[in-house]
């Protein structure tokens, strides 16, 4: 049986943060960085962009520090075996991989969250297929990634702009001020965020709020005008409209 043992969604330290594990005995450990870093993988210390993750295997060496910005991240500590799972997804373990869009990632993990938060007799069946599920997506993402025809330069701009946007989601974004962040024009920038992302800048940021909707709904008190106002939109009813219409329910109904 696959369990996890502790896990956090869109989880924020400050710039320069850095961790450092000789052993994580014996646990798995699952990390989706969204902000550059310096990871350890088997084959060395690794700088990546972000947009990139690693599975540890049990009994490895853990280190990664932030750099050039605030670390944003999604992590998971399992236990159990996960060993068949990789092999189907055709992962390895200890391996850094890029990948074009996340996005997928920190919603599955949001999934994760709530049954690890509020378990019930089906919490354990759900949270297994729900790793299962996400590690195949992985193994078909970081599979695609290599095709990927960006080059790089315009890669680190968008994938530094794309941060920057999920950091900020609660601004007054329009793709005028996102396409800003970049030397592009905003046809131009939508089109390369769409290729290396797989989505639309719009739709993006839209996803970035309502999974933080998410979190608050599911762990403070806040009403939904309050939390409707923190994520960036002034009317609570255009809030639920879009909440309903990327998770099919309303947000009482999410809830329950």
């Amino acid at each position: 049986m696959i369990t996890i043992k502790s896990m956090h969604v869109l989880w924020h330290q400050n710039k320069n943060f850095s961790l450092d594990r000789e052993n994580i005995g014996n646990q798995y450990i699952f990390l989706y960085f969204q902000t550059p870093n310096i990871v350890l993988t088997k084959n060395g210390n690794i700088y990546t962009r972000g947009n990139s993750f690693i599975i540890h295997d049990k009994y490895s060496h853990q280190y990664f520090k932030t750099v050039e910005k605030d670390l944003l991240h999604d992590w998971m500590h399992i236990e159990g075996s996960l060993d068949s799972i990789m092999k189907k997804a055709r992962l390895e373990y200890n391996v850094l991989y890029e990948i074009p869009n996340g996005s997928f990632i920190t919603k599955i993990m949001h999934d994760l969250e709530l049954e690890f938060l509020n378990p019930d007799t089906y919490s354990s069946s759900l949270i297994e297929l729900n790793i299962s599920r996400l590690f195949m997506l992985l193994g078909r993402t970081a599979k695609t990634s290599k095709s990927l025809s960006i080059n790089s330069d315009a890669k680190f701009i968008l994938t530094d702009a794309r941060t920057q946007i999920h950091m900020a989601y609660y601004e007054k974004w329009t793709v005028e001020s996102m396409a800003a962040l970049t030397p592009y024009s905003t046809s131009r920038f939508c089109v390369l965020y769409k290729q290396l992302f797989g989505i639309s800048p719009k739709t993006d940021l839209k996803n970035t709020r309502i999974e933080r909707a998410i979190h608050l709904l599911a762990y403070t008190t806040y009403s939904l005008k309050e939390i409707a106002e923190m994520i960036g939109y002034e009317s609570e009813y255009y809030f639920i409209r879009t909440f309903k219409k990327i998770t099919g329910k309303t947000p009482r109904g999410y809830l329950k």
